[in-house]
């Protein structure tokens, strides 16, 4: 039989045993830790890899379509150069003036293409949002704030008002209110400033601003 002595050394070596087998556990979970930790870096390694190369394609991308807009735009340009180069060289006024037409209307197609709207409000409503007023002529004849002039059409350009139509607007006519006419065209761009965000004067005001 064990005498006290081996009594007494029993637990001490089962201590021994348990904290050598939690030690064993709490290695092998560090080392589970650590591998863990080593793919993370390695998945992050690879996803900045991917990411750099979407940016470096992405970059080459729009270069290239900036190119080819570039190269569209002035293809337009030239057809335009070309015209006035004819119209340069015409014999006589008939012959020019063909000329001036033909720039004229590349140029509205080249603008058109682009995505640009032209404003050409002749006979229409005045606007204050669209339109900028240089004059005023008293007809009797037509509606109040009727454009019966453009001296320079507008344009926008996705919504955008890029320039007013400056115009003349009749004054001292049939009021628009009286004729059921719209007053305004619609217009959802930002709100303007100056004169063309104004009512137009008054009858009694002068004829030019």
């Amino acid at each position: 039989m064990p005498g006290p002595r081996s009594a007494s050394f029993l637990p001490s070596v089962v201590t021994l045993l348990a904290a050598g087998l939690f030690s064993s556990k709490k290695d092998n979970k560090i080392e589970d830790l650590e591998a863990e930790i080593d793919n993370l870096r390695k998945e992050l390694t690879h996803v900045r890899r991917e990411y750099q190369d979407y940016r470096h394609q992405q970059s080459k991308l729009c270069k290239t379509q900036t190119e080819h807009d570039t190269a569209a735009v002035i293809g337009r340009i030239l057809e335009v150069h070309d015209s006035l180069d004819l119209a340069k060289a015409a014999k006589n006024k008939l012959e020019f003036e063909k000329g001036l037409t033909q720039i004229i209307k590349q140029m509205d197609q080249a603008l058109g293409s682009l995505g640009v709207e032209i404003i050409d409000p002749t006979n229409m409503p005045f606007d204050p949002a669209l339109h900028e007023v240089l004059r005023k002529d008293r007809i009797s004849t037509l509606p109040s704030e009727t454009v019966v002039k453009v001296f320079t059409k507008g344009y926008v350009y996705k919504g955008k008002l890029l320039r007013p139509a400056k115009v003349a607007i009749s004054v001292g006519g049939i009021s628009r209110k009286r004729t059921g006419e719209k007053a305004k065209v619609e217009w959802d761009g930002p709100p303007l400033r100056g004169e063309r965000a104004r009512s137009p004067r008054r009858d009694d005001e002068d004829s030019f601003l």
